[in-house]
C-alpha cells in the first residue's frame, strides 16, 4: 500500500526555528541566563535528533562525562526552567512575535507554534473560521480503514506527541501494588519503578521540486531506507523526482490511541511512564525503565529481532499468525477474518520477554490491524484475569507469549479472548 502525505502537514523547516532562537538569544531575559542560553541554542541545532538526557548534559549544559541521568534530574530540571523561562520571554519582551518556540510537556524537543498579538486600538481584527473539536476516537478508528486517512490521522495525532516523548507520574512506585496493578502488569514492574513506552514512527520518503512543494509517500512494506529499491513504485516516483530524503517524525493513529490509554491507566497506578517515538529497548533499559512496544505488523518491523523467540510469528502482509510450535488443541494459524461487513476478528501476539543481558523486562504487544483492542484487554480487570488464568492453565507464570483474538464491529471493540500461550521460561 503507497501512501501520499499532504505537505501542509510536513513539520516547519529549520531555518524558520533558527530564526526564532536567534531573537530569543538577543533578548535581555535570555542574556541574563547563559546556561539556559546555551540549552536553548543547542536544542535548537540538533532539534529532530533524537537526543539522550546523557547527551543534552554533556553538550548542552557542560556536565562532566561522568554524568549518570538514572540518578541525576538536572536535565529534566533545566529543561523546565527553559519552558517557564520561554513563556516569561513571549509574555514580555517577546509578546508581538506571531511565530513562538514551546517545549511540549515530557520531553526536549522544541516546536513552533503560531500566535497573534492582540490587535491594536483602532484595527479591526480579521475573522478567523471556527475551529473544529478533536476527532472522537471512534471517528479516528473508523478513518483508519481507509488508505486516504491513514495519512491524516497520524499526522494530526503526532502533533500531540511526535517527536517529542510525554510523561504521565504520579503516586511512588511502593502504591503500585496497592492501587491493584496485577496479573502481567505485576510482573513486568517486578524489580522497576518506571516504563517507557515505545511507540514507532513509520518510515516516509520525501521528494521536494524546485518551488519548494515536498511529496511524501509511504509504502508500507518498505520499514527502512535501504529497502527503498524494493518497492517498484516508491522506485518509479525516484526515477521522475530523484533521490528523496528520508522522514520520520508521525506515528500511527491506532499505536498512539492506545498509548494514551495505556499512560493513564498505569498513571493511575502510579506507575512513572513516558511515551516516546522509536528508541532502542536496550539502551531504555539501562535507565532501570521496563519496556512497552506498541504497534502492527508494518510499524514495529524496525523491532522485528525482539520478536524472533516467541514462539509464534506474524506476517506483515496477512497479519496471520503462525504458531511455530503448535501445542496440544491448538491451531497452527490465526488470521485476520472478515466476519461480516461490519465485524472483524483480529489476532495480536502478547509477550512479556526479558531484554537480553538485562534485569529489565519488556511487554510486547504485536497487531495484525489495530492495537486498540489488545490495550483495552489488558487494562481491564476481566481481561487481566483471563490472561492470568490462561497463563496458569498453560504453567506460563513467568515470561511468557500469548496470541489474543479481537472481535470488532465497526469502530467498537466487541470482545478479545485468549487462544494460545507458550511459556518461555521462569522470570525470577
Amino acid at each position: 500500500m503507497v501512501l501520499v502525505m499532504p505537505a501542509s502537514l510536513i513539520a516547519p523547516e529549520a531555518s524558520e526555528l533558527a530564526a526564532a532562537t536567534e531573537k530569543v538569544l538577543a533578548s535581555n531575559l535570555f542574556r541574563a541566563s547563559p546556561a539556559l542560553a546555551k540549552l536553548l541554542g543547542y536544542l535548537s541545532e540538533n532539534n529532530g535528533d533524537r537526543l539522550s538526557e546523557y547527551a543534552i548534559a554533556i553538550d548542552g549544559l557542560g556536565r562532566k562525562t561522568d554524568f549518570n541521568p538514572a540518578a541525576e534530574s538536572t536535565v529534566r530540571v533545566q529543561i523546565k526552567r527553559l519552558r517557564e523561562r520561554l513563556d516569561a520571554f513571549y509574555a514580555g519582551e517577546g509578546k508581538d512575535e506571531t511565530v513562538q518556540i514551546h517545549i511540549p510537556m515530557g520531553g526536549h524537543q522544541l516546536a513552533l507554534r503560531s500566535h497573534h498579538p492582540e490587535p491594536r486600538q483602532g484595527v479591526l481584527p480579521v475573522a478567523e473560521p471556527a475551529l473544529q473539536g478533536p476527532m472522537p476516537v471512534s471517528a479516528a478508528r473508523r478513518a483508519w480503514a481507509h488508505p486516504f486517512y491513514y495519512i491524516w490521522i497520524p499526522v494530526c495525532v503526532a502533533a500531540l506527541l511526535a517527536p517529542w516523548g510525554l510523561r504521565l507520574s504520579s503516586t511512588k512506585w511502593a502504591d503500585v501494588r496497592s492501587n491493584g496493578l496485577a496479573g502481567v502488569w505485576s510482573d513486568l514492574f517486578h524489580d522497576n519503578h518506571s516504563a517507557r513506552i515505545i511507540i514507532p514512527s513509520p518510515v516516509f520518503f520525501s521528494w521536494k521540486n524546485a518551488s519548494g512543494d515536498r511529496l511524501m509517500v509511504r509504502d508500507t512494506e518498505v520499514n527502512s531506507y535501504s529497502d527503498l529499491g524494493k518497492s517498484e513504485k516508491l522506485t518509479a516516483i525516484s526515477s521522475h523526482l530523484g533521490k528523496p530524503d528520508l522522514v520520520q517524525a508521525y506515528t500511527v493513529a491506532p499505536d498512539t490511541f492506545a498509548s494514551f490509554k495505556l499512560l493513564q491507566y498505569l498513571n493511575h497506578h502510579g506507575v512513572d511512564v513516558i511515551a516516546s517515538p522509536d528508541g532502542d529497548p536496550l539502551t531504555v533499559s539501562q535507565t532501570g525503565e521496563s519496556v512497552i512496544l506498541i504497534g502492527t505488523s508494518h510499524t514495529l518491523a524496525p523491532y522485528s529481532m525482539y520478536f524472533k523467540d516467541l514462539g509464534f510469528a506474524m506476517d506483515s502482509a496477512s497479519g496471520t499468525v503462525t504458531n511455530l510450535k503448535p501445542l496440544g488443541g491448538e491451531s497452527k494459524t490465526y488470521s485476520v477474518v472478515q466476519e461480516s461487513p461490519e465485524r472483524k476478528l483480529s489476532p495480536a501476539i502478547i509477550a512479556v520477554t526479558p531484554l537480553a543481558g538485562m534485569k529489565a523486562r519488556m511487554l510486547i504487544v504485536l497487531s495484525s490491524f489495530d492495537t486498540t483492542g489488545a490495550i483495552e484487554f489488558l487494562t481491564s480487570s476481566a481481561g487481566i484475569k483471563e490472561l492470568d488464568a490462561a497463563r496458569a492453565k498453560a504453567k506460563a507464570e513467568g515470561y511468557f507469549a500469548a496470541v489474543v483474538e479481537t472481535e470488532t464491529k465497526d469502530d467498537a471493540t466487541l470482545h478479545t479472548s485468549v487462544v494460545a500461550v507458550h511459556d518461555l521460561g521462569a522470570s525470577r
